[in-house]
């Protein structure tokens, strides 16, 4: 008799954790797996790539941080001499950096750059005599 309950038992036990064991693992790991593959999509579809580009990408992620990460830099460096050069009273100067840094995204950009900031630059520049020059000294040596 005992021969008997223990094999209704030990199937039911397995069966027990087997089930316990698709509701408890494999369910959220779908859900999550749902998830991740939408917000996949979501990006992939607003930046408007393949998921041939979007692997190219991947790979180049770490270079696009870096890259990112010296433009901040680079960006952090100017406010800070410009914030320095207003604190002690050099207003001029400072001035003359900060139209130098938008100089030097006018030439290297204004054939590829956002088309709206290059609009801005040449309105500013069409009355500001410190933002022609910069912006035109360079461009007729090209």
């Amino acid at each position: 008799m005992k021969t008997k309950l223990i094999f209704p038992i030990l199937l039911g036990a397995l069966g027990g954790l087997g089930i316990g064991w698709y509701w408890g693992y494999t369910r959220p790991v779908a859900h999550n797996q749902r998830k991740i593959l939408n917000e996949y999509q979501t990006v992939r579809d607003s930046l408007k790539l393949s998921d041939g580009e979007m692997a190219v990408l991947g790979s180049k992620l770490p270079e696009f941080m870096e890259s990112a990460k010296r433009e901040d830099e680079f960006a952090a460096a100017i406010a800070l001499s410009v914030f320095q050069q207003m604190e002690a009273g050099r207003v001029d100067e400072a001035k003359s950096n900060l139209v130098k840094t938008v100089a030097i995204y006018f030439l290297g950009h204004r054939h590829d750059g956002n088309t709206n900031l290059l609009a801005r630059i040449n309105r500013i520049a069409a009355t500001n005599s410190a933002f022609s020059n910069a912006i035109n000294r360079k461009v007729e040596r090209d």
